[in-house]
């Protein structure tokens, strides 16, 4: 998950929230580090003041706490990145596979033989049920999705 904030991490990983022998680790991507220099505008005084901010990626997973966890974690870093960095991938990828199997399923009635779209909006509907399926295969699936429209029916005047 992409983080702004004022503090830049200096540590590579926390643990917190230890309750009941669970824990939340939160892993930080210390190589990919941004430093942005940001204008904050103060309202009493009509002038801004300058303001760094850091952008980086933080992984957060939950865990059984166990009294060497944090030896583990300092010896197997990249390990423990690449599994956080892998559960968030699949996690955000099951919230867009499932987002598109609604959108999907509360549109097979379009493609029933006897719906009365006209055939123009039938095509909509197919073309728009396409793109849904094909949303996986999108360059920067699951973090950035175009969502297609969905197709207009026109309400006929009498």
């Amino acid at each position: 998950m992409k983080i702004e904030s004022n503090m830049k991490p200096t540590q590579m990983f926390n643990i917190y929230d230890i309750i009941n022998e669970h824990c939340t680790v939160y892993l930080y991507d210390l190589d990919n580090i941004q430093e942005e220099i940001r204008q904050i505008p103060e309202i009493e005084e009509n002038k801004a003041t300058e303001q760094t901010v850091y952008i980086y990626n933080m992984y957060k997973i939950e865990v059984w706490y166990r009294d060497n966890l944090q030896e583990d974690i300092e010896q197997n870093y990249d390990i423990w990145l690449q599994g956080a960095k892998d559960k968030e991938y699949n996690d955000l990828a099951k919230e867009a596979r499932d987002k598109r199997d609604k959108l999907l399923q509360e549109t097979d009635w379009t493609q029933l033989l006897d719906n009365t779209l006209s055939n123009e909006l039938q095509t909509q509907y197919r073309e728009y049920r396409q793109a849904l399926r094909d949303i996986p295969q999108q360059e920067g699936f699951p973090y950035n999705i175009t969502w297609p429209e969905k197709p207009i029916e026109k309400k006929e005047e009498n």
